[in-house]
């Protein structure tokens, strides 16, 4: 049904709360007009569109004209870096005060980035259901840093066009969704162990979306009910206290170097093998007595493939005593179980055939593109990277260094 889509008011807290207004609806070229005057009544706006989307970036081009919007288009290459893409859109003379992005993830990132650099609002035009990362306020940049940047004020989704998307683009988008799943774990493992505190009406609200899809996820408009809930799992995740999540690091350093698939895509392999990891550590009681092993080498790895920064990372970097470490192992230890149990009632081999059939070759395509020893590798070097995770905690105790 055409019209706006809200989540419930009831789980964002007034400080963290995101206003972009979402709307769905039908043949959007020729609305798009409507939906915008709410926001940029009128002026000089850019429309940026991915090179393999320029029909219908075309096409909202000239229906904003029509409606008496001075336009300016740009067709761009999403192969390259977001800055790079950024660049270029900062380009565009002063006088443009808006900027559409029509596209997937890339593009609406360098839109993102390219309207706070130039102060300016913007709008995103999802073309397929393939990242949870429309409505955000970051993006991610080198040396695995993230930059801020203000919401979208406006999400369009064309439903024709979502129904439309590639097949690998709906894998990438269930791949963010079971993504999910190690970050409520994560955060439940902080809260157990490192008494780390959160909106615990948020963390729930972000479990039930991805059962509520899991539950659904055979109906007919399978694309619009995951675009549904990506976004639904945007607005959530904006009140809770997570950043630099063990799957996201994981799926940065596989899509980097395994190209031709992308991080949502990686997504999926990396919540599939680190949900596995954790259930296997977690299974037998043992006494944490090891010390963190040495984290060098693989820093050294890390700034190698560009994904940290060496000398800031190391200067920041506090190992824990053995105190505090060995009082961190004692507490798992104590809710070993309870953790364990929050893994137990999960049918991954369900979720991952479900996934597989997504793409035309049941996902054989796999076994090229990573192997078992090269997607531990980078699980192994990810896990420094990540914060407020269990993977970590398995890292520094030497679980993972053999892979490095």
């Amino acid at each position: 049904m055409d019209g706006v889509f809200t989540l419930n008011d009831k789980i964002i807290s007034d400080e963290t709360a995101v206003f972009t207004e979402v709307v769905f609806a039908s043949n959007l070229a020729d609305n798009t007009a409507e939906f915008i005057k709410k926001t940029f009544e009128s002026g000089n706006l850019a429309v940026v569109y991915a090179k393999n989307v320029e029909g219908l970036g075309g096409a909202i081009s000239k229906g904003l004209s029509r409606a008496g919007y001075f336009v300016r288009e740009i067709s761009i290459d999403d192969g390259g870096g977001i800055t790079d893409m950024a660049a270029e859109i900062l380009r565009l003379p002063e006088c443009v005060r808006f900027i559409v992005a029509v596209g997937a993830g890339k593009v609406a990132d360098a839109v993102r980035l390219a309207a706070a650099r130039r102060g300016v609002k913007y709008a995103i035009v999802p073309t397929a259901p393939s990242t949870d990362g429309y409505i955000s306020n970051e993006v991610p940049h080198a040396d695995g840093e993230t930059v801020s940047c203000n919401y979208p004020d406006l999400i369009l989704v064309d439903e024709d066009i979502l129904n439309t998307a590639p097949r690998e683009t709906v894998a990438a988008g269930y791949g963010r969704v079971i993504a999910q799943l190690v970050t409520v774990f994560d955060l439940e493992f902080s809260r157990y162990v490192g008494a780390i505190d959160y909106d615990g009406a948020g963390l729930s609200a972000l479990a039930k979306e991805v059962r509520l899809f899991e539950e659904a996820k055979d109906e007919p408009q399978l694309r619009l009910r995951l675009m549904k809930t990506l976004l639904n799992i945007s607005r959530i995740k904006a009140g809770l206290p997570v950043k630099n999540e063990a799957v996201d690091c994981i799926a940065y350093l596989t899509a980097e170097n395994q190209h031709g698939h992308s991080e949502g895509e990686a997504s999926f392999i990396a919540a599939y093998a680190v949900l596995n990891l954790y259930r296997l550590f977690l299974s037998a009681e043992t006494i944490d007595t090891l010390l963190p092993a040495d984290i060098i080498k693989t820093l050294k790895l890390l700034d190698k493939m560009r994904a940290i920064h060496y000398n800031r990372y190391i200067s920041d970097l506090c190992t824990d005593n053995s105190v505090e470490y060995l009082k961190r192992g004692f507490v798992l230890n104590e809710y070993r179980r309870d953790l364990y149990m929050k893994l137990d009632g999960l049918d991954l081999s369900d979720i991952a055939r479900f996934w597989r059939r997504l793409y035309g070759d049941a996902g054989f395509w796999i076994r090229e593109y990573v192997s078992s020893p090269r997607l531990m590798r980078y699980v192994s070097l990810a896990a420094e990277m990540s914060e407020n995770s269990l993977l970590k905690y398995v890292k520094r105790l030497g679980f993972l260094e053999r892979f490095i």
